[in-house]
C-alpha cells in the first residue's frame, strides 16, 4: 500500500461518516486560503513521518500521520468550543472504529487525539488524531532491481 493509497483509504472512509461535509490535505490548516468550508470537515496534515524497518524478513514500515476533525464553533465560547470538541471525538470514535474494522491492508499500531480550537478565519474546534501503522513496503519486495541503471 502506497502513501497515497493510504490517503485515499482515509478520505474514503471520511466521506461516508454522515456528518462529515469535507475533506481537505495540506501541511497547515489556513481556512482563509479556502472560502466556503463546510463543517464538520476533516483535514489531513502532511508530514508523514516513516521509520523504516530494515529487517529483510519484515517489509513493513511504520508510518506516523494525524487528521483533524473540525466542527464549527463561536468565537471566545468555551462552552461551544467543548462542544464542538465534544462532537469531533465522536465523529473520530466512529472513523476509528469503521478502519478497526473494516480494512486488512494495514495494522493500526496507535490512535491518540488531542484537542484543538481556533483556526484560520474561522471559529472552529474539535480533535486532532495521530496515527502510527504498520504499512506493507509498496516496492522491495520483488523486482526492485529493475528501477536502477
Amino acid at each position: 500500500m502506497t502513501l497515497n493509497e493510504l490517503k485515499d483509504y482515509i478520505k474514503s472512509v471520511c466521506l461516508k461518516h454522515k456528518d462529515i461535509q469535507d475533506f481537505y490535505i495540506g501541511d497547515a490548516y489556513n481556512e482563509a486560503e479556502q472560502i466556503n468550508h463546510n463543517y464538520p470537515l476533516v483535514f489531513y496534515e502532511m508530514p508523514y513521518f516513516l521509520q523504516y524497518n530494515l529487517s529483510p524478513q519484515r517489509r513493513v514500515d511504520n508510518v506516523q500521520f494525524a487528521f483533524n476533525v473540525f466542527v464549527d464553533s463561536n468565537w471566545d465560547k468555551i462552552e461551544e468550543d467543548h462542544d464542538a470538541i465534544s462532537a469531533a471525538k465522536s465523529i473520530g470514535d466512529d472513523i476509528i472504529t469503521y478502519i478497526l474494522e473494516a480494512q486488512r491492508e494495514f495494522v493500526i499500531g496507535s490512535v491518540t487525539a488531542v484537542s484543538v480550537s481556533e483556526f484560520g478565519d474561522d471559529s472552529v474546534a474539535g480533535m486532532r488524531f495521530e496515527w502510527q501503522v504498520q504499512l506493507p513496503r509498496d516496492a522491495c519486495i520483488t523486482g526492485f532491481e529493475d528501477n536502477f541503471n
